[in-house]
C-alpha cells in the first residue's frame, strides 16, 4: 500500500486510524479483515 495512514469509518465515525502496516497487524482490526476479504492480505 502506497499511502501513511489509514481512517477506517463507520457510521460517520472514525473507528481506526494508524498506518496500513500496524493495522494489518492488529487480528482485531476491521481494516484488516476488509483487506483479508479482498484478498490484499
Amino acid at each position: 500500500m502506497h499511502c501513511d495512514k489509514i481512517a477506517v469509518m463507520d457510521a460517520g465515525r472514525v473507528v481506526e486510524f494508524d498506518s496500513p502496516s500496524m493495522l494489518l497487524a492488529q487480528p482485531q482490526s476491521v481494516f484488516a479483515a476488509l483487506a483479508k476479504k479482498s484478498g490484499t492480505a
